[in-house]
């Protein structure tokens, strides 16, 4: 996810503000897993390797256009046993996992409004939000079922901090995993799940295809949804260290790109947002990716 982008269309504040106003009265604690089943790792396969592994990467906003991968699945009858997502294709992931049909996936996310996921406003000296809201909209939408529940195999890629270790939860609370594997940096509190510390998995995994590959998947379908850095407008003024990250993150998502059998990129434009129209393209975009890149799927 995106940071700027989450917060003008989350909050409508400008940045910097709650750094301003805590101006070192707040907590700069994580904030705790409090339930009974906190997510796990998954540290082998069990049972036979997955036949077809979907990989959904990060995104923030982009993300929606996942929704028109699955749509474009659905037509090709195309079905994986095995789902792993990062950040915003955690959150699309899981509920697929779920067994939720893609149209109802839709409906849930373009019906949803930022006070959905963005509601858990906190006085923190490093970010805005605890995830509460998110990982209970999650939990909602799956009626309170654990990852190893759903009738699909899932797992959410999350990043431990401060070591950046690459963590695969497979097990649990699926809208904890979620929550730890969306957990921006400077827009969500980081979270505590027993002795660890999480963040978004976009630090270290954008699209993690090697966790299918470790996990002996026969294919992989991945998908990126990443910016396209061509586009970026009047680059000469942006920030550079904007440029900077965004050079980076290529960087990790090509690393893992080539492992995938079918990678999919999806060309999104520079700048996104959460309207209902913002959906429609994206997921139009998606859809219309994914048809050519599975052209010769079999």
């Amino acid at each position: 996810m995106q940071r700027r982008e989450l917060l003008r269309s989350a909050l409508a504040l400008p940045l910097g503000v709650g750094a301003g106003l805590c101006l070192g009265g707040c907590s700069s604690a994580p904030k705790r897993y409090e339930g009974n089943d906190p997510p796990q790792p998954m540290p082998r396969w069990s049972g036979p390797p997955p036949k077809l592994a979907l990989v959904l990467g990060s995104g923030g906003p982009r993300g929606f256009a996942h929704v028109g991968v699955l749509r474009a699945l659905e037509s090709r009858g195309i079905t994986p046993d095995l789902i792993i997502g990062t950040s915003m294709g955690a959150l699309v992931g899981v509920l697929y996992a779920s067994g939720m049909p893609v149209r109802q996936i839709q409906k849930h996310l373009w019906q949803a409004s930022p006070s959905d996921w963005f509601s858990d406003i906190t006085w923190h000296r490093f970010a805005w939000l605890t995830g509460a809201a998110l990982q209970r909209d999650v939990n909602q939408a799956l009626s309170g079922r654990s990852i190893e529940q759903l009738p699909t195999r899932f797992i959410a890629v999350a990043t431990m901090l401060p070591t950046g270790e690459r963590v695969e939860f497979g097990r649990g609370d699926a809208g904890a995993a979620v929550r730890a594997s969306s957990s921006v940096p400077g827009l969500f509190v980081p979270f505590q799940i027993g002795e660890n510390t999480y963040g978004d998995g976009d630090l270290v995994a954008p699209v993690p295809v090697a966790t299918a590959k470790r996990l002996g998947a026969h294919r992989i379908i991945a998908v990126d949804v990443s910016a396209d850095l061509r586009d970026t407008p009047d680059w000469s003024r942006t920030r550079i260290d904007w440029i900077t990250q965004g050079i980076q993150r290529k960087t990790l998502v090509d690393r893992e790109m080539v492992l995938a059998d079918w990678p999919i990129q999806v060309r999104m434009q520079y700048y996104a947002s959460a309207t209902k129209d913002y959906k429609n393209y994206a997921a139009d975009m998606g859809e219309q990716a994914t048809l050519k890149a599975l052209e010769n799927f079999r």
